[in-house]
């Protein structure tokens, strides 16, 4: 349960403090998945984690912290993170209610550690153990009358419990402001961070396929599933190098919609093969998952992309012709403008569309100067017929550079159109 903040204050300083109760992920009668997501979205979201233990740290217990500092570490490494900022062991119902509080955990502590030191288990737990942001706190039994009570007040427990206790939390919330949540670079994680960090988490563990019984294929999932989206992004970066919004009318013009399909389709699939050779998961059914969703996503991307750019190609096609026709026809004048017009247009066409293209474009302007068509009407229909061409074009091929109809109907239809 995560409890709305109480704000701090301090030299004009102001910081945000969530408490988060996992509320008893750790018993034994819960399902080890949920305890695994609660683990990590503790991990994920604290600073300052209380480990909270019955009377001593048990093997059960220690099973449970090594699985917590695990599930910390991965976590921490999939949102770059600081691990494990600081873990406060404490224990409550201690035996001996003559031997509490902090120096007494500190020698818990130290004896406990030596005994993992002669062990072959936990050697997280362990490592931890040894860490100065290692902390602990020895609490005794709060009482009989506190036990009987419905409404746990402080007037119904022990005097030394309760003296104990105050000395605990007035020791916790003075050294707030020391434990500030940071990334693996130091850097004071904000509330906006905080909260976009915990939405793509929960986004990514709400996915429809997760299962997981170890916090190592928790691991894995998260990886594969951020760098799913890092390999989105690569394309998107892709095709904006390619045809940037600033990118000019006749650099647009040099390549065609169907050769900028089979561009994007060539880096679509070399991204997808990276990303397959980068899955980090045994399981070669989860693994399928992925590549399928995968190349769904670059598929989407790659069709969004040349959607976009066949209508930027034929802007620029109509938007040349009517620059260039009506440029030359102010100089030349009439019918004369016209021819020079369509001689320059066909030039144009011959060093942004090859040859074949060009020829067309000849005869298209040909055709519309024998009918009389003559300024910027001459250069929009040559544009209007080259961008046309070039998306019936696209629409004939794979993808891939291979025609799925001949060119010389092709070469009819623009014919036909420009006459």
């Amino acid at each position: 349960m995560w409890n709305r903040p109480f704000i701090l204050e301090r030299n004009g300083e102001k910081m945000a403090v969530f408490v988060l109760d996992t509320e008893g992920s750790l018993d034994i009668e819960s399902d080890r998945e949920t305890s695994i997501k609660l683990s990590a979205l503790s991990m994920l979201l604290s600073s300052y984690l209380i480990f909270n233990v019955n009377a001593n740290l048990k093997t059960t217990e220690l099973d449970y912290l090594e699985m917590y500092l695990h599930v910390s570490e991965l976590t921490g490494e999939s949102f770059s993170l600081q691990y494990l900022q600081h873990l406060n062991i404490l224990v409550r119902d201690w035996q001996d209610p003559d031997n509490c509080g902090r120096e007494a955990a500190k020698s818990y502590i130290e004896h406990e550690a030596e005994k993992l030191r002669k062990s072959s288990k936990n050697h997280r737990v362990l490592e931890t153990l040894r860490c100065p942001s290692v902390s602990g706190f020895l609490l005794p039994h709060p009482g009989k009358t506190f036990l009987r009570s419905s409404q746990g007040r402080l007037s119904d427990m022990d005097d030394d419990f309760r003296s104990l206790l105050t000395t605990y939390i007035s020791d916790l919330a003075g050294g707030l402001w020391t434990h500030r949540k940071t990334d693996v670079h130091g850097e004071k994680i904000t509330c906006g961070h905080l909260g976009q960090m915990l939405k793509e988490f929960v986004s990514t563990l709400q996915n429809e396929h997760l299962t997981f019984a170890s916090p190592i294929e928790m691991f894995y999932f998260i990886k594969n599933y951020e760098n799913m989206k890092k390999t989105v992004k690569r394309f998107q970066d892709f095709v904006n190098r390619e045809a940037p919004i600033t990118s000019s009318p006749f650099k647009i013009l040099s390549v065609t919609t169907s050769k900028m399909r089979i561009r994007v389709n060539k880096e679509a699939d070399r991204l997808l093969l990276e990303y397959e050779q980068s899955l980090r998961d045994s399981n070669s059914e989860e693994q399928q998952k992925f590549i399928d969703e995968m190349k769904t996503r670059l598929d989407q991307e790659v069709e969004k992309f040349c959607t976009e750019y066949s209508k930027r190609f034929t802007k620029c096609a109509v938007g040349v012709g009517c620059a260039v026709g009506g440029g030359v026809l102010s100089l030349a004048g009439g019918i004369v403008g016209a021819a020079v017009a369509g001689t320059v247009l066909a030039a144009e066409a011959v060093a942004l569309l090859g040859s074949t293209t060009a020829a067309m474009v000849t005869g298209a302007v040909g055709g519309s100067v024998a009918l009389g068509a003559i300024g910027t009407g001459v250069g929009a229909g040559v544009g209007g017929v080259i961008g046309h061409t070039e998306k019936k074009r696209d629409e004939r091929t794979d993808g891939r550079g291979n025609d799925i109809e001949s060119t010389s109907q092709d070469t009819q239809q623009l014919v036909d159109k420009s006459e």
